[in-house]
């Protein structure tokens, strides 16, 4: 197997603050492990923790995700990733099948399933993921090193309040690290990146990309207007329009500016997992938390692969 480092750079997010400590329990379901640098303070490792807990409370592989946290110099936010290569489409479609099987309830994984194409739809069957998708798909049950890096501005002003998130002249911490943390858990766009073997490669969140329904898009560069957007049933339902420029392409045009999966964010602005980020991620492989309430499950229902010559790589993404 071989590993290589890609890190990601995303543009311009604002943090989010919390202030909940929420350390990792041993129990069953999705547990992130974080380990903190020295450089970063209590305050800000328990709003850390907070955006951690948000995940383990939404999603129940049994997989435990490592992922190492520090200050430094980028913008808002920048997330590290390793990536696992040889999958094909087939792969890929068997591990979403069987997750959608494993969770009958989950209406967002059924639809999934019911609206992957037979054959690949991708230009090349040369799939990557990071590792944390791997292993919640089942895809790598051994590795158990690094699934990442998540660093955060040493230069700008955050709120770190969960109650408090939006603060004039300051950036929401909890929301910077929800959007670094899905990007380690595997929401990336390749869409054709050639640096981890020389063939262009392809994400499993590259297939619910469309221009409009019946009609996938893997291109790099779309203009946003109409641009690309989100949907898990073959494009019949717009989820959300993803920005389609720079590097990452897998982050949100801005249409609800508080999102935290946008790409840009400004000051002040209070964000909050949505509706589509759930879906996005329910797509990718994360199962969701059964839940009894009626309107919660109306609210989401809207809303992979064996092994073969895995290579692991490292992507580097930032948010300026």
């Amino acid at each position: 197997m071989q590993r290589h480092c890609f890190g990601r750079r995303m543009v311009v997010l604002s943090a989010l603050i919390c202030v909940a400590a929420a350390a990792s329990e041993a129990r069953a379901g999705l547990i992130i492990d974080p380990t903190f640098n020295a450089n970063m303070n209590a305050q800000q490792q328990a709003a850390v923790n907070y955006a951690i807990s948000e995940y383990e409370h939404l999603y129940t592989n049994n997989v435990t995700l490592n992922i190492s946290f520090q200050m430094g110099n980028t913008g808002l936010g920048e997330s590290d990733s390793f990536f696992e290569g040889g999958f094909t489409y087939a792969q890929i479609q068997a591990a979403l099948a069987a997750q959608a099987a494993a969770n009958p309830l989950d209406s967002i994984k059924q639809t999934v399933v019911a609206n992957l194409p037979a054959n690949n739809p991708a230009p090349t069957n040369n799939f990557w993921m990071t590792t944390a998708e791997a292993r919640a798909l089942g895809l790598d049950n051994t590795y158990n090193g690094s699934d990442g890096t998540v660093t955060f501005s040493n230069a700008v002003t955050y709120t770190y309040d969960p109650n408090n998130r939006g603060v004039a002249g300051e950036y929401d911490f909890i929301g910077v690290a929800e959007h670094e943390i899905s990007e380690v858990m595997g929401r990336d766009a390749l869409l054709g990146y050639t640096g981890f073997n020389g063939q262009g490669s392809y994400s499993p969140n590259d297939l619910f990309r469309f221009t409009a329904p019946g009609v996938r898009s893997f291109a790099s560069g779309v203009p946003n207007v109409p641009g690309v957007y989100l949907s898990v049933d073959n494009g019949n339902t717009n989820q959300v329009n993803f920005w389609s420029q720079d590097t990452d392409q897998d982050d949100y045009r801005g249409d609800n500016p508080t999102d935290p999966y946008n790409q840009f964010a400004g000051q002040g602005q209070a964000h909050a997992l949505t509706s589509a980020d759930i879906v996005n991620m329910d797509a990718l492989g994360y199962n969701l938390t059964p839940t009894p309430e009626p309107a919660s499950m109306t609210l989401l229902a809207t809303a992979c692969f064996a092994f073969g010559g895995l290579r692991v790589a490292r992507r580097r993404r930032h948010e300026a």
